[in-house]
């Protein structure tokens, strides 16, 4: 099988992926499938007959291709060099910034464990009427209270669509913002940090899948969509840590 991505998506222009890259006027003779609602697990798109196949969707339940994680994770989305050699070098000021700090405050230094934020604002601030839900300020600070709480020396670093106004509220004395005017070194470090605290939407979504260790997420995206948490998050991230998405969200 052989995997088609639209030569208008970005897919293709941010990761290094094993596929067929072309027009969709090509595929004007391959059956369609349309996902029944984002955010819905839909048992009927694993099922599809053995032909050419468009199907269209958001696909945001990790039941479509967990089975496959690895080939994903080491052959497919597989950031391009470019935008991962970025994200490093941006990691890795805020990490060297932050180690001077904290050897001036403390005299000494241990090991850093680097939290990724990823908060999504812009059009779910808008379109709060249609149903999106912007995680709040509280959501992050109990985040990150959960991690200052369990490591010694914790850096926090934060993207966003909005960073202005992650700087005005999003306080913290080992916290770092992005200075990248790209959503895709910025996808590329937080991919590379060691945790991450994600918002609502496709990108936090990715950005915990590709991170691929300690997620937390905001739950009210669920609660307000009556869609299922176990459908689109990991079930392993329930097992482990229920207690934390318990005492965070509700």
């Amino acid at each position: 099988m052989v995997t088609f991505i639209p030569d208008d998506l970005e897919l293709w222009t941010l990761f290094e992926v094993d596929s067929y890259v072309g027009g969709v006027e090509s595929l004007k003779n391959f059956n369609s499938y349309e996902e029944i609602s984002a955010a819905v697990y839909s048992r009927n798109i694993t099922n599809l007959p053995h032909q050419d196949t468009i199907i269209y969707g958001y696909l945001q339940s990790f039941k479509y291709f967990d089975f496959m994680k690895s080939e994903i994770l080491q052959h497919q989305f597989h950031f391009k060099e470019k935008y991962r050699n970025l994200a490093e070098v941006m990691l890795q000021r805020a990490i060297t910034t932050h180690k001077s700090n904290v050897q001036s405050r403390n005299g000494y230094l241990v090991d850093i464990v680097v939290v990724g934020i990823h908060v999504r604002r812009g059009d779910f601030v808008r379109s709060q009427s249609q149903g999106y839900v912007p995680a709040p300020l509280p959501y992050f600070y109990r985040a990150m209270n959960y991690f200052h709480t369990r490591y010694p020396n914790v850096m926090f670093f934060v993207c966003s669509n909005e960073i202005i106004w992650c700087k005005k509220y999003l306080d913290d004395d080992n916290i770092f913002y992005s200075d990248s005017a790209s959503d895709y070194v910025d996808l590329a470090a937080l991919s590379l940090c060691n945790h991450t605290i994600i918002s609502s939407g496709s990108y936090s979504w990715w950005a915990g899948y590709l991170n691929r260790k300690c997620i937390i997420v905001h739950l009210s995206i669920c609660l307000s969509a009556s869609v299922s948490f176990l459908s689109i998050y990991l079930s392993i991230y329930l097992s482990i840590y229920l207690s934390i998405y318990l005492s965070i969200y509700l």
